[in-house]
């Protein structure tokens, strides 16, 4: 009987998540947009998905540190961790991009994010793969019917696959914590 509960919470969680990115769809997307001229982006496997990130928004690729969970957090948030002098949210990227939440391992990496002038997060993922040159008319656009698609600032198709572009603004906005250090 307990085990039927379980099932029917995590149903309904999924449901309520599905209509939490339904609504910031129909607000529409804010945050980081598609640079205008070619940049440079890290590609990683999450969740066995294909992924690149923006380099100027990586600061680091780190094993993945110890993290104080949260209490009453979204399970995209794995919990807090320490970089230098501040207290940063670790995204579960696979979690976040619908995948079932990820059982951490020593293999797995953190991408430390940021804005340019100080570190916001860290996205867990499996592998890290090459630097590539994007020039942004390779960029598709994505379909609303994507469930990623409030997280992406598009798709860049491959030969054998497509590879999501990930808008570090979007996958970050709700686990952002004060910037200032804390108080000993």
């Amino acid at each position: 009987m307990h085990e039927r509960s379980d099932t029917a919470v995590l149903e309904r969680l999924r449901v309520l998540e599905r209509e939490l990115l339904a609504l910031r769809r129909s607000l529409g997307a804010s945050g980081q947009s598609l640079p205008a001229e070619p940049f440079d982006a890290l590609t990683l496997q999450a969740g066995g998905v294909p992924c690149a990130i923006p380099v100027a928004r990586v600061i680091e690729v780190a094993p993945v540190p110890w993290c104080q969970p949260v209490p009453d957090a979204p399970g995209w948030l794995l919990g807090t961790f320490r970089y230098g002098q501040l207290s940063l949210p670790a995204i579960d990227l696979p979690h976040r991009l619908g995948a079932p939440r990820t059982a951490v391992r020593a293999a797995h990496l953190l991408a430390i994010v940021g804005n340019g002038t100080r570190a916001e997060a860290g996205l867990l993922f499996e592998t890290v793969g090459d630097i590539v040159h994007i020039v942004p008319e390779s960029v598709a656009p994505v379909a609303d019917n994507v469930p990623q698609a409030p997280f992406l600032l598009g798709t860049i198709p491959e030969q054998h696959a497509t590879r999501l572009l990930l808008s570090v603004d979007r996958l970050c906005r709700d686990a952002i914590f004060d910037e200032s250090p804390d108080e000993v």
